[in-house]
Order: structure tokens, then C-alpha cells, then sequence
């Protein structure tokens, strides 16, 4: 049976890193978590990062690429096809460097995301789960198969997260008293 990555044992940190996979759209789903809309300076800079209240967020960001402009079928936001291997590689990298993933999956369509849960789990980052509500049961149930690689957290947004880092707080504070097996 496949196993999610484990929380792993970190350097001491008080908030942590988290990629947010999922949908990007300009004033999605990711506001609800960082409490704003992050622009930042250079969206393709895999070492930017943006501090919100209870983590570091390490990317995705919103950028001016298409979404909520100009959007083309087929372009995922990239109306410039030499940044996609860009935004691809950055994204990668960004993952690697967060403590977790955090993916939210409330469309069917969400390829992208797919790739960023396989990633994540590949090079062990774990990844949080929350199938939201507006799929129906049996698309849960289609999503079988990434589930195996992820640790599921259910309830709305929020609580979702909120569960996300409290897990990421006990198997911290595990590592710090010396205790769990990462």
C-alpha cells in the first residue's frame, strides 16, 4: 500500500513554508489563507517568498501572465510559451523548498496540481489533501489515486489548513523533544 510522505524532521522554524497547490486565479481561493492578494516582485524568482500571518508562503503567485487577463484555452496563463518551462521549473523549485504542500482540489481539471502533488511526493515533501465541495462523491473517489500520496484533511478551506499546520507543529515539536522517526 503507498504511503504519504512523512513529516519530516525540520530546522527550527516558527512558522512553516507551504506551497499552495491547487487553481490559481487572480483573488482565488489562496486569499482565504494569506489574507490578501501576494504580488510579488518577481513571480519567476524561486527564492521569493512572501510571510504571511501563520506561514511562509513559498508559491505559488498570481503574475500577470493571463490569469484574470487574458486567459487563452490551451496556455494555462502563459500567453508567452518561453516562460512556461520558467514558471515549470520554478514551481519545482519552490516546492523543494517548503516545509509542506497544501493542495486544494475543487475541480476536476487540475492538472497542474496533479503534477505538483506527484513532485512533491517524488522528492518527499509531504502533501495535504483537502477534495473541496464542490465535487461530487464519485469525483472524490476518482481522485483514488493521487490520495495515496498525500495525508487527506477534510472540512471547509480553513480548517483544512488550519489542521495542515497543527500537523506540521506536532511532528516539529516531535523532532525537537527528540522523539518521532524522521
Amino acid at each position: 500500500m503507498a504511503t504519504p510522505a512523512p513529516l519530516k524532521n525540520q530546522p527550527p522554524r516558527e512558522k512553516p513554508h507551504v506551497y499552495l497547490a491547487g487553481k490559481i486565479a487572480q483573488h482565488g481561493w489562496r486569499e482565504r489563507l494569506t489574507y490578501r492578494t501576494i504580488y510579488p516582485r518577481n513571480p519567476l524568482d524561486p527564492n521569493e517568498f512572501e510571510d504571511t500571518p501563520n506561514f511562509v508562503c513559498t508559491g505559488p503567485f498570481f503574475a500577470c501572465f493571463g490569469h484574470g487577463l487574458s486567459h487563452v484555452p490551451g496556455t494555462h496563463g502563459q500567453g508567452e510559451k518561453n516562460k512556461r518551462a520558467r514558471v515549470f521549473d520554478v514551481s519545482l523549485a519552490r516546492i523543494a523548498k517548503s516545509d509542506f504542500v497544501f493542495a486544494s482540489i475543487n475541480e476536476t481539471d487540475c492538472f497542474g496540481t496533479l503534477v505538483e502533488i506527484g513532485h512533491a511526493h517524488a522528492i518527499g515533501v509531504p502533501v495535504f489533501l483537502n477534495l473541496g465541495p464542490d465535487l461530487t462523491r464519485r469525483q472524490v473517489n476518482d481522485f483514488w489515486f493521487v490520495a495515496q500520496a498525500c495525508h487527506l484533511v477534510n472540512g471547509n478551506l480553513e480548517e483544512a489548513f488550519w489542521n495542515a499546520i497543527q500537523a506540521w507543529r506536532s511532528a516539529r515539536a516531535l523532532s525537537v523533544m527528540g522523539g518521532g522517526n524522521g
